[in-house]
């Protein structure tokens, strides 16, 4: 499994209880590329489109511009 969303409990304080064993990345050079021909974020998000915002955030699998 690859390390494509930061880890949440890291960026609030710095740290996380899981770790290495942590499945999100801890910090922006430990995250990963997706697969070659993964439709993650490469489809604009048509709600951000439309309205400017997201209720999912950085989470949402679509792209925000």
């Amino acid at each position: 499994m690859k390390k494509t969303r930061i880890c949440e409990e890291f960026v609030r304080t710095g740290s996380c209880k899981y770790g290495d064993k942590c499945t999100f990345a801890h910090g922006w050079g430990s995250k990963e590329g997706s697969k070659e021909g993964s439709l993650h974020k490469t489809r604009l998000c048509e709600r951000f489109m439309n309205t400017k915002s997201c209720p999912y955030g950085d989470k949402c699998t679509f792209a925000h511009g």
